[in-house]
């Protein structure tokens, strides 16, 4: 079972083209040529961590696989690569 500090997720995020919007929870948007997409996910203020299923949401929203997902937290999936993957999946226009 996998976990993932929020404060990492949000460093990792924010190098990866995502802009934080704090509302009732901490929104994730992600940012292409300047321009905010519709590609977003969010974590809770009050938590600390996230668990396995939430990690599993998170992916789903970000068009990744849950393993593309913890690689793109853990920096061994850089910005380029993900924006390829956004590109390839019609979610962005290149």
């Amino acid at each position: 079972m996998s976990t993932l500090k929020t404060e990492k997720i949000d460093k990792a995020l924010r190098k990866k083209g995502f802009k934080n919007e704090q509302r009732d929870h901490n929104y994730y948007f992600y940012y292409y040529n300047g321009k905010k997409s519709a590609i977003n996910t969010k974590t809770s203020h009050g938590k600390d961590e996230i668990g396995d299923s939430l990690i599993g949401m998170m992916a789903k929203q970000l068009h990744l696989k849950k393993e593309q997902f913890m690689q793109l937290i853990q920096c061994t999936l850089d910005a380029d690569t993900y924006k390829q993957i956004l590109i390839d999946k019609g979610q962005i226009i290149k």
